[in-house]
């Protein structure tokens, strides 16, 4: 069986919600396997733990946390949907002292580190000079001298700069055509209708002949991607506006296949009280026997 973490269920511009991302647990072997990381990923995930403890202290997912989720698959580098990675490898690096797994398929994973991480992580100054009380007194007895510039810092930060790569925070493996492992999980991948590269994916147990749940990922209507998805026992769509699916597109799918149907990045216009297909929820668990 899979448990299917809901840590956010908003779009981009989401003023209710978290953006869009769930944890897929296989309890036996203990894998956590993070869909996505929204920005403020530490807090996501506070959020779903205090939800769950509500019900009882004990319940799955009541210790969901990036110190028992080691691995991580990113669709898409759209930044609610990856915006949280910077904070989820710093944390497994300087915290923990862990690598996690990073998934994806290559044209997802090949822009990450020079679009998006590098920036903030690729330099790492290893020490910086140290005050004590004797040394700021005898700082504070010379005479101040002619104001330097502040862009010597820049060359000079006062320590050794160690240049460093994604490899370095984490491990990397590729969603390539076929079938990727993890553990007990048989991930398959399809690219969707979007506007930078983004993969849908459906996941099976060993064992199990069909998958227990797809996943649209961001994309537009497409009526083949269904096809793919709708061979799976769950099927998890987003719905929205722009290049994304409207729920009118979806509305037209047979009943049988809307009943197996859960929405996700939904709009905060829309009410999922009054929605015609489920939608998942924050903090809700969803159990794949």
């Amino acid at each position: 069986m899979l448990r299917l973490h809901i840590t956010g269920v908003g779009d981009a511009f989401t003023e209710r919600y978290h953006n869009a991302s769930f944890c897929i647990e296989e309890p036996q072997s203990g894998i956590r396997l993070q869909i996505d990381c929204p920005p403020a990923f530490p807090r996501v995930l506070a959020d779903y733990r205090r939800g769950r403890r509500e019900g009882s202290a004990t319940a799955p997912g009541h210790d969901l946390g990036i110190d028992n989720i080691d691995a991580l698959l990113l669709t898409h580098l759209h930044g609610d949907h990856c915006g949280g990675t910077e904070a989820y490898l710093y944390m497994r690096r300087f915290l923990l002292g862990r690598k996690p797994t990073l998934l994806g398929a290559p044209e997802v994973l090949d822009a990450l580190w020079p679009t998006r991480l590098a920036g903030g992580m690729e330099r790492l100054l290893q020490s910086v000079p140290t005050w004590d009380a004797a040394a700021l007194h005898e700082r504070s007895q010379r005479t101040p001298g002619e104001p330097t510039d502040d862009r010597d810092l820049l060359r000079d930060p006062g320590g050794p700069i160690h240049a460093l790569g994604l490899l370095d925070y984490c491990e990397r493996q590729d969603l390539l055509p076929g079938v990727t492992r993890l553990g007990p999980l048989r991930i398959e991948r399809r690219f969707t209708r979007h506007h930078i590269p983004t993969t849908a994916i459906r996941v099976s147990l060993d064992g199990r002949a069909r998958p227990l749940f797809a996943y649209s990922a961001d994309t537009a209507f497409d009526p083949d991607l269904i096809d793919w998805l709708s061979v799976a026992d769950l099927v998890i769509h987003e719905t929205n506006y722009g290049t994304h699916t409207p729920l009118s597109s979806l509305l037209l799918l047979p009943p049988e296949l809307r009943a197996r149907m859960r929405l996700i990045h939904y709009p905060d216009a829309l009410s999922p009280a009054d929605c015609p297909i489920a939608c998942l929820h924050e903090g809700q668990l969803v159990e794949l026997p």
